[in-house]
């Protein structure tokens, strides 16, 4: 779960391939992942207003109305882990191996 910059929650739905949002006034929607979404591990708000998360090869960026974008990683077989927006503004994420990344939104 996270806060999100609209005031509403956002958080991963494994189960239904999305990223679910509630709204301020209760309203439930789900935006489509659809690739490889049962690998979706972590979820957070960039400094730019977009939600970031991992996916086990690739790194999403949502926009709150639901536009996505996914950007490949360099290693193969990431098994992407979790992913934070640091002190510095950027977009921190972790393989699983122990390598970090960093995005500048």
């Amino acid at each position: 779960l996270v806060a999100g910059p609209d005031g509403g929650v956002w958080f991963l739905d494994n189960r239904l391939d999305a990223i679910g949002h509630i709204s301020t006034d209760g309203t439930l929607t789900h935006h489509p992942i659809h690739e490889h979404a049962n690998h979706v591990s972590s979820l957070t708000v960039g400094s730019d207003g977009n939600l970031w998360f991992t996916l086990y090869n690739r790194i999403g960026r949502m926009t709150p109305e639901g536009a996505l974008t996914l950007y490949d990683v360099p290693t193969l077989d990431a098994n992407l882990g979790s992913i934070v927006m640091g002190p510095d503004r950027h977009v921190w994420f972790a393989e699983r191996s122990g390598l970090i990344g960093e995005l500048v939104p």
